[in-house]
Parts: C-alpha cells; structure tokens; sequence
C-alpha cells in the first residue's frame, strides 16, 4: 500500500511533465469532479458498510453475505440514477470551453467504475484481507503509470483517462476472479434501503464534506486564479498522497480495532491502540518534509521549472495533508457516533468556506489558498479529536448492527 501510494505521488508528477500545465488542469477538473462523485453516486451505502460490517462480522451476526450481495443490487440503481442526473445537468448548462466540457462528461464514467473497484476493495478491506487489498494497489498504480505515459503522449488528458479507466477495469477483473467469485448483484429490499442509508447518509455528509475540505481551496483557485489552476493542481498532487496515507491507515487498521470492538475490546484500548498507530505515522510524515523541500529546490531548477509556483505551494499542502493524518481515530465517531463526524466535518467546512471567500475579495496566491487548506484541516482534525474523546469517556455502545 505505501509502494501505491508513492507511485499515486510520481504518476502526479510524471503527467505534468507529459500535459503541460493546462491541460493538466483539465485532468485536474477530472480528479476534482470524481472526488465528489465517488461519495455521492453511492446514497450513503458504501459509507455503511464501511463502518458497520467489521463490527457485525466480530459480533458473528448473521446475514452479512447476502446483505453484502444486495448492496451491490442498490449500488448499481444509486449509481445509474445519480450519473444520469448528472449527465443531463452538465449538457444543459453546457460549458463553453470543449476540454471543460470533455472533462465533466469523462468524470461521471471515472466514477461508476471507481465506484464498482472501490466497492470490491471494500469488501477485501472489511474482511481484513490486507495483502490482497495491497497487491491490488500496487497494480493499480503501477498499470496507470505505465499506461498513462503512452497515453498521455499520445492523446494528451483524454488518453490518460481512458487508460485510467482500463486500469480500473483491469482491476475489477483481477480481485473478483482471485478473491471475490461469490459476490453477486442481488436486488435491494426496502429494509436494507433504510438500514444501509439511515446509517450511512450523515457519513455521506461528513466524507464529502471532508473532502470538501481537501478541494475547496481548488475550486477557489479555479474561479479567482484559473491561470494558476495547473500550478495547484500540481502541487495538490502531495495531498494526493496523504489521502492515499489516510486511506492505507483506514484499510489496514480501523476495520481490525472495530472488528476487536464488536468482539468486546473496550472502546479505551481501541482509541490507545489508534492514537499510538498515528504517533508512529506523524513522526516520520513531519521528517518526511525536509526531504520535499530539498526535492521541490531541485525540480525548480531541472525537470519542473515552469511549475515554481506550485512546487513552493505544495510545502504549505504537505503540513495540511500531515495534520488530517492525526484525524485517524476518528473512524470511531464514523461507526459509533456519525452525527459527531459531520459536526466536526461542518467546522472544517465553514472554515475553508469562509476564508475562500475572504481571500478571494482580495489579491490572492496561491499560497495564501494553500495555508487556508491547512487552517481547514487543523479545525477538521481537533474536532474530530475531541468528540472521540467524548464518545471514550461515554463508554460502550450496544446495538444490532444488521437490518432488521
């Protein structure tokens, strides 16, 4: 998984090479787009299942295989309906610009097929099949590489996407014929429909809005610096990287302590157990900022000299994507309390919201967006903290965690 996610790191880095700035900032659009897609063209369901399948398998309940099966059923009617809403929103508005209009048509495909991947991810990562899950990172970074170069040279953004696609799709066949023959698309009931969304729609909030935390500062360089997007779409790039961080630290981990929590670990060990993990990643990650610096001294001067600007940006968004990381203990709240994660995710929101906004009233940098993404992170993180926190010193949670 760490190889993957330095391999998301260098695909970044190789592309802006290959697209040039502007068409950089198309794929960008792309990245954006889907980030937001990926959360809600699924209802809430994957947000469920995500949380509440580790503590049902510790509890051996019943059932989870064919709740499983009919997810998949409600995924595919969730995904179909919310990517034809979106296809007939983006024709009708119509964007002027060809390549703005190519890339908001290409997200919706890049998501339904994320979609399907990170569901079968889900699945491995549930079942606490960790070196599977990784190999199937590790392919899918190292296939967008190799691919997306040829692409990329070719076709330029277009090529690149359409070769991304054929990695994920590579992907879904290479996990369900190893690991997951069984999985099969059931049709949903009423009963799950209320369960899985009940559970998993405050969740849908707090991740797009913790999400809208990491882009927000993006859309505002969009809109008051469009010349300067392919700039901090680079070096978003490092953001890229802690998330995929975030997302290693959430397979690998969280669904083992909450699998250990549905088995009768107290909620006290499990919150030690995560809190040291994060001190062991922080440590290194606040090293890890000396050598960007010297690497980003040296690509100004060689390989990415017309990226100055985002290569100093991207020091600022490295702390930023740091401070999320000590958000890890947080899965608590999204499996115990998910009422508390979009609390915390709302103040992390209003902040990146309201300083966009004032920055933009002004004469921005770069930068100035870059230190507000860290602010935004910094109050996401210490909220989160805090309610975990609370949901410890409250004590133990029982309820059923199947439908029905």
């Amino acid at each position: 998984m760490a190889a993957s996610s330095v391999l998301g790191l260098v695909k970044g880095l190789v592309f802006a090479k290959i697209l040039g700035a502007d068409q950089l900032g198309a794929y960008g659009l792309v990245l954006l787009v889907s980030q937001f897609g990926l959360y809600l063209a699924n209802w809430g369901i994957m947000s469920a299942l995500n949380n509440q399948l580790p503590i049902a398998l510790g509890r051996g309940e019943p059932e989870v295989d064919a709740l499983v099966n009919r997810s998949l059923g409600a995924l595919v009617l969730s995904c179909s309906v919310t990517a034809a809403i979106y296809v007939a929103v983006v024709l009708a508005l119509g964007p002027g610009d060809d390549d703005v209009l190519l890339a908001l048509l290409a997200a919706s495909i890049v998501t339904l097929v994320t979609t399907v991947c990170e569901f079968q991810f889900l699945l491995l990562r549930v079942h606490r099949r960790l070196a599977a899950l990784g190999r199937m990172y590790l392919l899918r970074g190292g296939a967008a590489i190799a691919l997306g170069v040829a692409a990329g040279a070719a076709w330029g953004f277009v090529g690149i996407i359409v070769s991304e696609l054929l990695v994920l799709a590579l992907v879904v066949a290479v996990s369900r014929q190893a690991w997951l023959r069984h999985v099969r698309v059931d049709r949903p009931n009423r009963a799950d429909l209320r369960w899985l969304m009940a559970r998993g729609a405050p969740l849908m909030v707090a991740n797009l809005l913790i999400i809208g935390t990491f882009t927000i500062d993006r859309v505002f360089v969009a809109a008051r610096l469009p010349d300067e997007f392919g700039q901090y779409t680079l070096a978003s790039f490092v953001v890229v990287g802690w998330l995929a961080v975030t997302g290693i630290l959430n397979q690998a981990v969280a669904p083992q302590l909450l699998f250990e929590y549905g088995q009768g670990r107290s909620l006290l060990a499990v919150r030690r157990h995560a809190l040291r993990i994060t001190g062991l990643i922080a440590l290194p990650g606040a090293l890890g900022l000396l050598v960007l610096a010297g690497a980003t001294n040296w690509a100004k001067d060689s390989v990415l000299a017309e990226f100055g600007p985002g290569l100093d940006a991207m020091l600022i968004l490295y702390v930023g994507g740091l401070v999320s990381v000590v958000a890890l203990p947080g899965f608590l709240l999204h499996a115990l309390r998910p009422a508390f994660s979009t609390g915390a995710a709302i103040l992390g929101a209003l902040v990146a919201l309201a300083g966009g906004a004032a920055l933009s009233a002004g004469e921005p940098e770069i930068n100035d967006f870059a230190w507000l993404f860290v602010a935004s992170q910094a109050v996401t993180t210490a909220a989160m903290l805090g309610g975990v926190e609370w949901v410890v010193r409250r004590g133990p949670i029982v309820r059923r965690h199947m439908p029905g």
